[in-house]
């Protein structure tokens, strides 16, 4: 049983599943990080965000979370880009009546729950090894889907079905970084041949960050090397002419007390500046 925090388990749901073990090894194995930082957050009285499913998972699956206790940078980084996906969300569910909201890379992220607003169409895409776990604890309904593909499998844009009248907002958080950059420049483009007008979300890195996982406890443990690397999202606006870079918002500038340390260090030329590009939530829109 995980051993995160008692309070977690304690506070499971009494219908949650039994223990259930997962079989991941390499990139989907990652999922466990955000899941089990997600968790701890929620369980903090100054939480930034709250999401007792984690807890619930947390509690109710066989894995050894114990490399992961004290990670309190790793845990600021999803609790704070968590917020930042969350908001920008909710901004394009106030923009658009007909949203369609595709997750590539969904783990066992629960921002439907969170975010659900009576109308909107969703899609969780991940492997099919994921999307397995994922069904032992989030259930499908006639406007949540699970796509059980790779993001390169671009038949997962046919299983959206778009309608003429929804805007797509396509979500890519914590996964874009494991791939290098002649995948991310397809997935792009197909997004722009067969989805735009679209707004993409884009969780990135820096070029500095690629091979970290090795200095990383929390990674080190996992096959799953970082391929991909920016120093700003508008680079990709370079790429083509139908992507327009909207916005970009370092993961330091929010929230500042939960950085300690490194709130101080930011102010520093170049180390600031390295910070900054290295946690990042960029804002796309492609067009037709």
């Amino acid at each position: 049983m995980s051993s995160i925090s008692a309070s977690a388990c304690a506070s499971a749901s009494a219908h949650a599943p039994a223990a259930v073990a997962p079989r991941l090894t390499g990139v989907p194995e990652t999922l466990m990080i955000p899941l089990a930082m997600r968790a701890a957050e929620t369980l903090r009285a100054d939480a930034i965000i709250r999401d007792p499913t984690a807890e619930r998972i947390v509690a109710a699956v066989d894995y050894d979370f114990t490399p992961f206790r004290g990670a309190w940078m790793t845990q600021a980084d999803v609790a704070v880009r968590t917020d930042i996906i969350d908001e920008l969300v909710r901004a394009e569910m106030a923009r658009h009546a007909d949203l369609v909201v595709v997750t590539l890379g969904a783990g066992l992220d629960g921002r439907f729950d969170r975010l659900d607003d009576g109308r909107v169409r969703w899609f969780d895409l991940d492997l099919p090894e994921v999307i397995d776990l994922r069904r032992r604890f989030f259930f499908e309904t006639d406007r949540r889907r699970f796509i059980p593909r790779s993001l390169l499998d671009f038949a997962w844009i046919d299983d959206v079905a778009r309608r003429l009248d929804e805007h797509v907002l396509v979500i890519a958080e914590g996964v874009l970084h494991y791939f290098p950059e002649a995948d991310v420049r397809r997935l792009l483009r197909e997004i722009a041949d067969r989805l735009a007008p679209a707004d993409v979300v884009v969780h990135t890195t820096s070029p500095a960050c690629v091979g970290y996982q090795a200095k990383n406890r929390v990674f080190r443990r996992m096959r799953a090397p970082f391929a991909w690397g920016i120093t700003s999202a508008r680079e990709l606006a370079a790429w083509d002419s139908r992507i327009e870079f909207v916005s970009e918002q370092p993961f330091v500038d929010r929230h500042p007390h939960r950085w300690r340390w490194l709130r101080f260090a930011k102010a520093i030329p170049g180390v600031g500046r390295e910070l900054r590009a290295s946690m990042k939530i960029a804002h796309l829109r492609l067009h037709a």
